[in-house]
């Protein structure tokens, strides 16, 4: 960066919403620009049409990190946001968080952070009102048990985010990630979640909750949990959330209303237990099978799980 280079910079930000074309900027691995902090800070404070800023890998320290956040807030428009590989502490955080409440962000990418991210400090702009964020990414984020606590009671209870990637967050242990998995059927909005390399060995305890647990979660599309071991474990978990999303969607495109589609999980909870009304899930077909089965059998299948709730 030069500084002409920076004035120009600074001048385009700040030209009005109809004069500029500026809807995306990248900043990411610039690490000299910080000499002329002030004036970009300047022109993010006067744009109003940046829809995407990637600040990644830019070595920002928690106070500057914290400055350039605080001129966003109350961007009208900007809905991407990647703060990944910098140094983002409290003073940050609480910008952060602040920013979430006053802005449309959708898309916030916080990962291969140098320091802890600290759950408490960001999870409650999470379920605040006119929070819009749909995908969050905190891998690499040192995160810690209380942590991953804090972000599955805000999950929970929030209905925007539907894409979370907790990936290589080595230090969380069996205490979060079985609260994680006992709580994933609350999570009515969650359809993708990263789990990969959070620890070498998973503990049989966890996948067993977590297969325990899916077929009453309403809406997973996507789990990822490659590069642990229990294979057999992790495809069998694997298999049970794209049996779930193949079954929803043909019970909503060919249902015709015949089959409830609430009365789902019970259906799932079948297929997991592996009883005498579905196949064994040991082939790719099963998948198949099982549709198969549910949308022509919809009447009696119905009437057999009412008989047996009474």
């Amino acid at each position: 960066f030069s500084e002409t280079m920076v004035n120009g910079l600074k001048d385009l930000l700040c030209c009005d919403e109809g004069e500029t074309f500026l809807d995306e900027l990248s900043l990411s691995g610039s690490r000299r620009w910080l000499m002329w902090k002030e004036n970009i800070i300047f022109g993010l404070r006067q744009n109003k049409s940046l829809q995407t800023l990637d600040l990644g890998d830019c070595h920002l320290n928690d106070f500057a990190a914290s400055e350039l956040i605080e001129s966003l807030c109350g961007h009208p428009c900007l809905r991407v946001l990647n703060l990944s590989n910098n140094r983002l502490g409290p003073r940050a955080l609480q910008s952060l968080s602040e920013l979430l409440y006053r802005t449309k962000i959708k898309h916030l990418d916080l990962s291969l952070q140098r320091e802890r991210i600290d759950m408490s400090l960001l999870a409650p702009a999470f379920n605040a009102p006119g929070c819009c964020l749909e995908k969050l990414f905190l891998s690499n984020c040192n995160l810690v048990n209380g942590d991953l606590i804090v972000l599955v009671d805000a999950l929970v209870y929030n209905t925007t985010i539907s894409e979370i990637c907790l990936s290589n967050n080595r230090k969380l242990d069996d205490g979060s990630l079985l609260y994680l998995a006992e709580n994933l059927p609350l999570m009515k909005h969650l359809k993708v979640l990263k789990l990969r390399k959070l620890k070498e060995r998973a503990s049989v305890a966890f996948l067993a909750s977590m297969q325990r647990n899916l077929h009453r979660n309403t809406t997973l599309q996507l789990l990822l949990i490659h590069y642990w071991r229990h294979v057999g474990t992790t495809r069998t978990i694997q298999y049970l959330v794209n049996l779930n999303r193949g079954g929803r969607k043909v019970l909503s495109e060919s249902n015709s209303g015949c089959f409830p589609v609430a009365l789902f999980p019970l259906v799932m909870e079948r297929a997991y237990f592996q009883t005498r009304y579905f196949c064994p899930l040991t082939q790719l077909d099963a998948k198949a099978d099982l549709i198969y089965y549910l949308v022509r059998n919809a009447p009696a299948l119905w009437e057999q799980i009412g008989t047996e709730r009474k």
